[in-house]
């Protein structure tokens, strides 16, 4: 929910967004919980295009799935205001986000920050930042020493990372707001 919401506050005209994703379970799981957050009043005016490709398993297979998306890019071009990055072997590697920057003049939407910090041509991502969970579980296993019960500490969801790569919105046509360009811990690539 959180991804969906930061997306329509980077971009609130967002109606309509593409979403390439390899036949994987993940990938499943995942569009049954996207298609179920959309029917919530929020998202209401969010339209997503789902599009499979084949799942190729082995050594390069990511880069045979990216190949696959392609055509997807293409057709969905004129149809959707961005790209979603899909949380899978295919999704969250350099030859997709390369396949759909390169195809197409629609900014896609990362999962990680590698995707935009080391300029793979993703315009932002709403990630789940490594170091607040590490920083998280550290709390929570200090408390367990302190001997509080392990059946009494709350799970809690860490912290997300912002990244923006601002050419890739420049590009694109898109001025993030100000609000989240002053947060004190985004990751900005100029």
């Amino acid at each position: 929910i959180d991804r969906l919401r930061f997306i329509m506050r980077m971009m609130p005209e967002v109606r309509s967004i593409g979403y390439i994703y390899a036949d994987m379970p993940q990938s499943r799981s995942y569009n049954r919980w996207l298609e179920e957050v959309l029917k919530l009043e929020e998202f209401k005016n969010l339209k997503l295009y789902f599009r499979k490709v084949a799942f190729v398993p082995g050594e390069g297979g990511h880069i045979r799935m990216a190949r696959l998306a392609k055509p997807h890019v293409v057709e969905l071009e004129s149809k959707v205001d961005i790209f979603l990055s899909p949380n899978d072997q295919m999704g969250i590697r350099k030859p997709f986000v390369e396949t759909v920057t390169k195809t197409t003049t629609k900014p896609l939407v990362g999962l990680s920050k590698i995707e935009v910090m080391e300029n793979w041509g993703t315009a932002f991502a709403y990630y789940p930042s490594r170091e607040a969970a590490g920083k998280q579980i550290g709390k929570m296993i200090a408390e367990i020493f302190a001997g509080e019960d392990f059946s009494k500490l709350i799970p809690q969801w860490p912290k997300s990372g912002i990244a923006i790569n601002l050419r890739a919105l420049k590009k694109a046509g898109i001025t993030p707001p100000e609000e989240l360009l002053e947060r004190a811990d985004i990751d900005i690539l100029r």
